[in-house]
């Protein structure tokens, strides 16, 4: 391994790696290795030797250059996932341009172990003086400035949390246009917030297939082009991506230099979707192709009135391009228009993601980037723990995160949309270098503000609202044998005449012609009501329905306020049955039913609590949670209910 410490700069720039050492760090999001060649350098490239462990690991990675070891530039990627050899294979990189540098950083792109045999820097010494050194000018004029485009269908309210994240992580040259649909009244306030948002309502009414998103994005494009002064770039973002991190157009214009036809660390494969001739379906590539492939009358039309031969596919969210690349695509907007009468609604085809790049390569520059980085794995929402670590370890062009909850309270939405967020970021993120007396100083400070965060949450048991009489009532025992399945419900006032408001619990039964036992044991405690359900049947399941798996029907129970927080408390490592209840909760409102995922999850010494925030869009409804319930189940459980 070429390194100061171990064998002195001169083995970090001739090519000479030291035997039997190597590299492997643990599993986090973008690991990295870095050489401090100990002076000024004229860097050529590397030679990194492989694993030998774990060849196939190292796919993406990118190589940094500084000369400080704090400020870094990207000078090159790479972005394919193909791995870069077998066991000790030697993966040369050599560098269009030279790269002026001390240190050498070497990042894996994602969240992986980075796991390296060794690395060369090749290079020549440099003895320019670090006062002659030449300083990197930042773009003036049009050339910093950025036009944004978003087609917003949200709430208002979810609206204002967007701007203000916008405004937030953006400076002074960068414009906000979000296209509103073309029926829907703007918010008054929404068109005076800033000179830095424009919201407008585009004529064309959008669809979540076909070519009118792109449309949508195009119409933003002409009102960035109408505007002075004069803006150098345009990029599109997703209503669900958010800024993480303040905007680096720097960064952004390093990455547009390099020319990657495909995003910077993606965790998803384009490989296999560049430069596919129009009508084909490439192996290993992305769903689109098939679609495509089915609408025949498209694929003349492609060729012949847009002059495209192949077509590419890569993500719209965060696609960063020049003014002058974008106008090639507004140029074509009656083609694109004049594809409608090809397009079939059984045939689902994302054209945003694929006609800009495609004409971009074709007919322009070909050089753009993507400053949004996408969960393409696992649950694929953003959470709080992404929200606190990404920002300092996602490369410095990637700003944005996708997927967000478009929630305003979702937590980690919240985070990234509010000042008090972010300033809390800002104190998770000096926690890492405070002196200990000055964290324990804060953390006392921190638990007064817990206790009075606390003091708003009282979270009581439903069960004693379900009486006439208001007060606590014993243990509510509802059987009932031999219960028909048919599409309906069944009030637990009529299974125990203890309670007497037939619209606070009730079950509400599936259309499976099927019969079962239910039992349902309601406890009122301090903590909420401690359930115990048990359902079963005594007979073979009609056919085409599974014994055990089976929903049956929901059980929805109600504070009978407007709007609550519910608690739905299971144990801290809960058993097959509690998973399966937790993982279908309902909230029932004036609107029907929702399957939800909780709001906030969370896990102490006496269980594992799942949050969920109801409100019934009518002032004087009420909010019910409903817990599934299956053909062969026996689960216990606490609900509790916080009003609002």
């Amino acid at each position: 391994m070429s390194s100061v410490a171990a064998e002195g700069a001169p083995t970090a720039v001739d090519g000479v790696a030291v035997d039997g050492t190597a590299f492997t760090s643990c599993p986090e999001w973008f690991p990295w290795w870095q050489v401090d060649l100990g002076h000024d350098a004229l860097i050529e490239g590397i030679d990194l030797t492989n694993s030998d462990t774990d060849p196939d690991r190292l796919r993406l990675f990118s190589l940094l250059v500084s000369q400080d070891g704090q400020h870094w530039s990207s000078v090159w990627s790479k972005v394919d996932h193909t791995p870069i050899g077998g066991p000790g294979a030697v993966f040369a990189v050599r560098l269009a341009q030279p790269a002026r540098g001390r240190f050498v950083r070497v990042r894996a792109d994602g969240h992986m172990a980075l796991d390296i045999g060794g690395c060369a820097v090749l290079g020549v010494e440099s003895y320019i003086p670090w006062e002659e050194l030449p300083v990197p000018v930042p773009p003036t004029g049009a050339a910093r400035r950025v036009a944004f485009s978003v087609l917003f269908a949200e709430t208002d309210a979810y609206l204002f949390r967007l701007i203000d994240n916008f405004l937030a992580r953006t400076d002074d040259n960068c414009v906000l246009f979000v296209n509103f649909p073309a029926a829907r009244t703007i918010p008054p306030e929404a068109l005076t917030l800033s000179d830095r948002v424009v919201v407008f309502n585009g004529p064309t009414p959008r669809e979540k297939w076909g070519n009118t998103l792109l449309v949508g994005h195009l119409e933003c494009f002409a009102r960035a082009r109408a505007t002075t002064p004069a803006f150098g770039w345009f990029c599109t973002i997703a209503s669900n991506s958010l800024f993480i991190k303040p905007f680096d157009l720097v960064a952004t214009l390093e990455q547009v230099a390099q020319g990657h036809k495909v995003p910077a660390a993606a965790e998803r494969s384009y490989d296999n979707d560049m430069n596919v001739p129009v009508g084909t379906v490439p192996d290993n590539a992305t769903w689109m192709w098939i679609h495509l492939q089915g609408t025949q009358s498209l694929h003349p039309y492609l060729r012949e009135e847009m002059g495209l031969e192949t077509l590419s596919v890569t993500q719209i969210e965060g696609l960063f391009a020049s003014m002058a690349d974008w106008s090639l695509v507004y140029e074509r907007l009656p083609a694109i228009f004049g594809m409608t009468p090809h397009l079939q609604p059984q045939f689902y085809m994302a054209l945003e993601e694929s006609l800009p790049v495609t004409i971009f390569n074709r007919f322009g520059s070909g050089l753009y980037t993507h400053i949004c980085y996408m969960f393409w794995r696992g649950a694929r929402v953003a959470g709080v723990d992404d929200v606190l670590a990404l920002p300092h370890r996602l490369p410095a062009h990637l700003a944005m995160l996708k997927w967000f909850d478009r929630n305003p309270d979702d937590p980690a939405t919240t985070l990234v949309t509010h000042e008090w967020g972010r300033a809390f970021t800002q104190l998770f993120d000096e926690a890492r270098t405070l002196s200990p007396m000055a964290a324990l100083k804060r953390r006392l400070l921190l638990r007064r503000l817990e206790d009075a965060l606390r003091a708003r949450e009282v979270y009581a048991p439903l069960s004693p609202l379900w009486s006439d009489a208001r007060t606590a009532l014993p243990t509510l025992i509802c059987t009932a044998r031999d219960l028909e399945v048919t599409r309906r419900m069944v009030s637990l006032a009529a299974l125990n005449p203890a309670v007497t408001r037939e619209d606070a619990a009730f079950v509400f039964l599936e259309g499976l012609n099927d019969r079962i036992q239910l039992s349902v044991e309601i406890t009122p405690t301090a903590d909420g009501d401690r359930l115990f359900i048990a359902c079963g049947a005594g007979t073979a399941p009609p056919d085409g329905l599974d014994e055990v798996e089976t929903l049956v029907g929901y059980l929805y129970l109600s504070p009978l306020v407007n709007a609550a927080l519910f608690r739905v408390s299971v144990d801290v490592e809960p058993d097959a049955e509690q998973r399966r209840v937790t993982s279908r909760l309902v909230v029932h409102d004036a609107t029907g039913y929702h399957v939800v995922t909780p709001d906030v999850v969370e896990i102490t010494t006496e269980g594992q609590h799942h949050y969920i925030a109801a409100r019934s869009p009518d002032p004087q409804g009420h909010v019910w949670i409903g817990l599934p319930l299956y053909r062969q189940q026996a689960v216990t459980c606490i609900i509790a209910a916080c009003p609002s």
